[in-house]
């Protein structure tokens, strides 16, 4: 299991999905950011004195304030905050933020507004265009984020209200961020296979993959969720000659409405491109988009090689 394996581990089921929305090149700095504030929260939510909590989260300060050179080896967390190339000080209000959680509940709504602004300006760090929209919308995932999470209930309504009371308009974002396009991280939840006792055949990956039986079962015993499976890949999409890689996901029909996402051009998948017998479909991200078709909206109906096989976009 790698460093990266291992931080991918500690982040709850929504923002693992999220994570998986986002480009190959800018997967690592946002784990990294999104780990580090998980790291942050259990210091806070595991420490019964606030004073130990105080000294935990200044050895996090003391090292965000240094060059990164500097660093202690042998922390996965750090190794991967490198990745952030220097801009890692944009990270210090985070930790003062969190430090402003370990007051006495009820806490005052200024605290939780404090949160969320620090926890936007990271995203707005990693954003090397329109930084003022990935701040807005990185302060209202964690304005929701907290809604979600806080257990007391003064504090809930407080936080809830906030999120309420945010700007939650929709903006074009860089590639870069794409998860943050997930509207309610909060109310996202991942389906495990608990034990492989009495399975037959290979498993090797870390959570072993739910087969399209074991999915199907699932989907027809249940009706309180909506439901989407997904996996990652990686796809040839060269017609010959020379293999042309990119990353991507399988997923089913329902994945899209799932995160709530809507379409820049043409539609997207629906359970009906999910059965048995159907053609098979694609739908391309809008950096891929821009950078292969030019943006262009015709792109629609067109075809496209994936493993050699003929894959219209829709």
């Amino acid at each position: 299991m790698s460093d990266s394996d291992s931080l991918l581990e500690s982040l709850p089921p929504a923002r693992r999905l999220a994570l998986a929305y986002a480009p190959a090149a800018a997967r690592l700095p946002l784990l990294a950011f999104l780990a580090l504030d998980v790291r942050l929260a259990g210091i806070v939510r595991n420490s019964h004195e606030p004073m130990l909590a105080q000294l935990r989260l200044a050895w996090w300060r003391e090292q965000l304030q240094r060059d990164g050179g500097a660093w202690p080896e042998g922390e996965p967390l750090l190794a991967a905050l490198r990745s952030w190339d220097g801009r890692h000080d944009a990270l210090v209000p985070l930790v003062d933020a969190w430090e402003g959680m370990t007051g006495a509940p009820p806490l005052d709504p200024a605290v939780f507004e404090a949160l969320a602004e620090a926890r936007g300006g990271a995203f707005a760090a990693l954003a090397d265009t329109r930084a003022a929209e990935a701040l807005r919308l990185g302060r209202n995932w964690a304005l929701a984020d907290l809604a979600a999470r806080l257990s007391h209930p003064e504090e809930k309504a407080a936080a809830l209200a906030l999120a309420r009371a945010a700007d939650w308009r929709a903006a074009r974002l860089p590639a870069a961020l794409r998860p943050l396009a997930v509207p309610d991280p909060g109310g996202l939840f991942e389906i495990r296979l608990a034990s492989m006792d009495g399975a037959r055949g290979n498993f090797q990956t870390w959570h072993p993959s739910v087969t399209q039986p074991i999915w199907r079962e699932v989907q027809a015993r249940q009706q309180a969720f909506a439901l989407s499976a997904w996996s990652r890949g990686i796809f040839n999409l060269a017609r010959g000659g020379e293999a042309r890689y990119v990353e991507g996901l399988w997923v089913t029909g329902e994945f899209f409405d799932v995160l709530g996402l809507r379409p820049a051009a043409g539609r997207l998948l629906s359970p009906d491109d999910d059965r048995p017998g159907c053609a098979p479909r694609a739908v391309i991200g809008y950096g891929f988009w821009h950078r292969t078709y030019g943006g262009d909206p015709a792109v629609v109906g067109r075809t496209m090689a994936l493993r050699g096989r003929p894959i219209e976009i829709i």
